[in-house]
C-alpha cells in the first residue's frame, strides 16, 4: 500500500514539465494572436504621374478596440512635416479618421495624403512605421512604395509658339470716346491760351525806360552837398560825419579810377595815386580826408571846426580837379576836284 502512494506521487512529479510546456505554448501563441491584431498597410491611387500633378496616398493601421478607451498611449502616429522625401512633397494631408470593425473587435485608423513632385524618375517612399506604446522596439510599418513621375515629351524640332495666338478685338466707340473728349478738352485749352495771350499783348503798351547814367563826379557832388544841408559834426556827430565823407570819396575813387578803394587802407591808397597823372595838391588833399577820418575813427578825437570845414572842401576839390576832361575832335573836311 505504501509503495502504490509513493508511485503516484512519482507520476505527479513526471507530469509538471509536460504542463509547463503547455502552458508557456498557450501564453505566446495568446501574444502572437493579439500582436497580429496591430496592422499596417498603405496605397496609392497610382503610381505613375506626370510632373506636378497629384495622386492621393492613404495609411491605415489596424489596432484592438478594447485599447481606444484607455488613457495610455497605445500607438504613436508617423509623424509627417511637408515632404516624405527630397523629390516628393505633401500638399496637404487629412485628419485621423477612425473606423470600427464590423465584429467590434478592431478600429481601423486612417488618414489620406496628397503628394507630387516637381522632378522626373523614380522615386521611393520609405514604409511608414508606427510606435506600439511608445517603444522603439515595438512597432509596426508599412511596406516601402515606388512612385514614377514623368515628364512631357518636347519635339525640340519644332519651333516654340504659343497654342492660341492671341485674339484681336475691334475698339468700340465706347472705348474711344473718352480719349476724344480729352483731346478735345486739351486742344479746347489750348486755343484759349493763345487767345488770351495775344490779346493781352494787343493792349500792353510797351514803354522803354532810358536809363540815366549819371558820371561818378556828379553823384559825389551831390552826395557831398547832401551830407552838408544834415549838419552832423554841428551836431556833434564827428565820427558819423567823417564817415560818410570817406565812403563817398572811395566811391568816387572806385568809378572813377577803378581803384578798390572801399577795400584798401589809406596807406594802400595813396600808394595807388602816386603813379596817377592829376594834380598833386589834389593828392595832398585826399590824404588829409582819410587821415583825418581815420584818426576820428580809431583815435576818438573829435575835431576842430575847421578841420570838418576843410575835409569838406577838400573833398569837393579833388572831385572838381579830377572830373575827366572831354576832349573835342575836330574833323577837316577836304573839298574834291572838279
Amino acid at each position: 500500500m505504501f509503495l502504490f502512494k509513493k508511485n503516484i506521487s512519482i507520476n505527479k512529479l513526471s507530469c509538471c514539465p509536460y504542463l509547463l510546456i503547455v502552458c508557456a505554448f498557450l501564453f505566446l501563441n495568446a501574444e502572437c494572436l493579439k500582436a497580429q491584431v496591430y496592422t499596417a498597410g498603405v496605397k496609392m491611387d497610382t503610381t505613375k504621374i506626370l510632373i506636378g500633378d497629384q495622386t492621393k496616398l492613404t495609411l491605415s493601421v489596424r489596432v484592438p478596440s478594447e485599447i481606444l478607451g484607455s488613457k495610455k498611449t497605445f500607438l504613436k502616429w508617423h509623424t509627417l512635416k511637408d515632404t516624405i522625401s527630397q523629390n516628393i512633397e505633401i500638399v496637404n494631408s487629412s485628419n485621423i479618421d477612425t473606423t470600427l470593425s464590423a465584429d467590434k473587435k478592431t478600429y481601423l485608423l486612417s488618414q489620406e495624403l496628397t503628394i507630387t513632385s516637381f522632378d522626373s524618375g523614380f522615386f521611393v517612399i520609405p514604409p511608414f512605421r508606427f510606435l506600439r506604446n511608445g517603444d522603439s522596439l515595438k512597432y509596426i510599418e508599412t511596406q516601402a512604395l515606388l512612385l514614377e513621375v514623368i515628364s512631357l515629351a518636347v519635339d525640340t524640332s519644332q519651333v516654340i509658339k504659343d497654342i492660341k495666338p492671341p485674339l484681336e478685338s475691334p475698339f468700340t466707340l465706347s472705348e474711344i470716346l473718352p480719349y476724344i473728349l480729352i483731346g478735345l478738352l486739351i486742344s479746347a485749352v489750348i486755343v484759349l491760351i493763345v487767345y488770351l495771350i495775344f490779346k493781352r499783348r494787343k493792349k500792353k503798351t510797351l514803354i522803354f525806360e532810358k536809363e540815366l547814367i549819371i558820371p561818378p563826379h556828379e553823384k559825389a557832388i551831390t552826395s557831398l552837398q547832401e551830407l552838408k544841408a544834415k549838419k552832423l559834426w554841428q551836431e556833434g556827430k564827428s565820427k558819423e560825419y567823417h564817415t560818410i565823407i570817406t565812403e563817398i570819396i572811395r566811391t568816387y575813387i572806385e568809378e572813377r579810377f577803378k581803384i578798390m578803394a572801399l577795400e584798401k587802407t589809406t596807406e594802400e591808397i595813396i600808394t595807388s595815386f602816386r603813379s596817377l597823372d592829376i594834380p598833386d595838391d589834389s593828392k595832398l588833399k585826399l590824404k588829409q580826408i582819410l587821415t583825418l577820418a581815420d584818426i576820428v575813427k580809431f583815435a576818438k578825437i573829435n575835431p576842430m571846426p575847421d578841420e570838418n570845414e576843410l575835409s569838406f572842401s577838400n573833398a569837393l576839390d579833388f572831385v572838381n580837379s579830377t572830373i575827366p576832361k572831354i576832349e573835342i575832335v575836330e574833323i577837316e573836311e577836304k573839298g574834291g576836284q572838279a
